[in-house]
């Protein structure tokens, strides 16, 4: 998803922003009282994110873990923001907030699929906001352009290993979740721009 202009100069609180969501079914990433619009994405961005959604659930349910897709909101509380990812997923519980049954505050795993408009961000402060979860364990950035995926492992507080995996014969192995994806199937149907 990419984070577009801000909504409006206008300050909203909490409730004004989920009531918004649920009147319009639009997304939009709120951060201190402020909205921000959630544009749609490439079609390569969109089967990614069904791709990955849909391997998670199928590797995770047998195991009684959960993976979500974009629709689940993430709220992270020590910055006021409330966010969505192209997918997450967690093993135990969902704590479910009681605004909603959208939105969660514990996600073990977060995937963002890679933008031109978004990618800084991913990668920067949306990471660091992530960062501050105490559930979060693994980080995916996938890029959409070629079959690239860079994997953030927790090792310790304040402590990330990165692994990237290229090509569409690797796999990712997901060490926290226990599963392993083969990036044949997170790029399934994906067309790649032909070198020229």
């Amino acid at each position: 998803m990419s984070v577009a202009e801000t909504l409006s100069k206008q300050l909203y609180t909490v409730e004004e922003y989920l009531a918004l969501e649920r009147e319009t079914h639009d997304k939009h990433e709120f951060y201190k009282g402020e909205l921000f619009a959630m544009a749609g994405g490439s079609p390569n961005h969109t089967t990614i994110c069904m791709n990955i959604s849909s391997e998670l659930h199928q590797r995770l349910l047998p195991k009684g873990c959960r993976a979500f897709n974009s629709e689940m909101k993430i709220y992270i509380q020590p910055f006021e923001l409330y966010t969505y990812a192209d997918a997450c997923a967690l093993c135990g519980t969902p704590n479910f907030l009681k605004e909603t049954d959208a939105i969660i505050d514990n996600p073990s795993l977060i995937v963002e699929v890679l933008s031109d408009s978004t990618e800084d961000y991913d990668r920067s402060k949306k990471f660091l906001f992530y960062r501050a979860l105490p559930s979060f364990n693994e980080y995916l950035l996938i890029r959409q352009d070629k079959p690239f995926v860079e994997y953030y492992a927790k090792l310790a507080e304040h402590k990330w290993l990165l692994s990237e995996v290229e090509g569409l014969s690797a796999k990712i192995h997901l060490k926290h979740l226990g599963i392993t994806i083969p990036l044949a199937k997170i790029y399934a149907n994906v067309v790649f721009a032909s070198a020229s």
